[in-house]
């Protein structure tokens, strides 16, 4: 049984010279991509409880 593909959808961000420094520094250490990164920085967000509609 093959995984369904999931729609992935691009993001375009916007970062200071530090912001993007710090991102790099991080990906070098850690051996892993921006993307990979951010990706696991969005999945962590806490959002509030929403109520049903």
């Amino acid at each position: 049984m093959s995984k369904p593909k999931l729609a992935l959808k691009r993001v375009n961000i916007n970062l200071s010279e530090i912001e993007h420094a710090k991102l790099q520094t991080y990906c070098q250490l850690t051996g892993r991509t921006a993307t990979d990164v951010l990706r696991e920085s969005v999945r962590k967000l806490k959002l509030p409880a929403i109520a049903s509609r």
